[in-house]
């Protein structure tokens, strides 16, 4: 006999016996479909999620992370190191700046590869990217002010130029927080919503 083809009832918390159509139904209108659809439709965090997040969103979070620690890795010996600076031909001045720009990009990077790895909406993403926006332009902006126009000279863009990038580096960091938050937040939910369909239970009669 076909087991879809059973009529199916459920209890409601009144009391009351509510018919429903097949054991496919049921599963639709108490768990969902595997896509986060239930018997009410896709929930507007799951509309708010890409088909992107299980497919190259690790190798993308992994690629991003080693090439920050790359970049990171490099900052710190540019800074501290002299001989690493004679190697590459620069000059102290010339090391500093380079070592700053690699800095800068390396760290809103680490959040990047961190949100990537991490399930996220939409609009996490989207203010990931608005983030790392404003922090490329502070870095673009630091190597035109950069020295000429840094401290202590009469043009000081020291100031505008910091706040532009720090505002990214924030917006960044808020957005991963934000895909981290959300993705134990629906987490809980999932689970909340699991163990209420093994204690609620389904009777089958045929």
């Amino acid at each position: 006999m076909d087991l879809s083809k059973q009529l199916v009832y459920t209890i409601d918390v009144g009391g009351g016996v509510r018919p429903m159509g097949s054991l496919a139904d049921a599963y639709d209108r108490q768990v969902g479909d595997g896509d986060g659809r239930t018997g009410r439709g896709r929930s507007s965090e799951s509309a708010d999620r890409t088909d992107a997040d299980t497919d190259g969103r690790p190798y993308l979070g992994v690629g991003s992370l080693a090439v920050a620690t790359v970049l990171l890795g490099g900052a710190v010996v540019l800074a501290t190191s002299n001989t690493a600076a004679a190697v590459a031909s620069l000059s102290a001045v010339a090391a500093a700046e380079l070592a700053r720009v690699l800095a800068g990009l390396g760290l809103p990077l680490v959040f990047v590869g961190v949100l990537a790895i991490v399930p996220s909406t939409r609009r996490a993403n989207g203010l990931a990217l608005l983030g790392v926006l404003l922090a490329i332009g502070g870095l673009a902006a630091f190597l035109w002010a950069y020295p000429d126009r840094w401290l202590g000279d009469a043009l000081d863009l020291t100031v505008p130029v910091t706040s532009l990038y720090v505002v990214g580096l924030l917006l960044t960091f808020l957005a991963l927080v934000y895909g981290v938050l959300g993705a134990g937040r629906e987490r809980s939910e999932n689970e909340a919503g699991t163990g209420s369909g093994r204690r609620g239970g389904r009777t089958s009669l045929r």
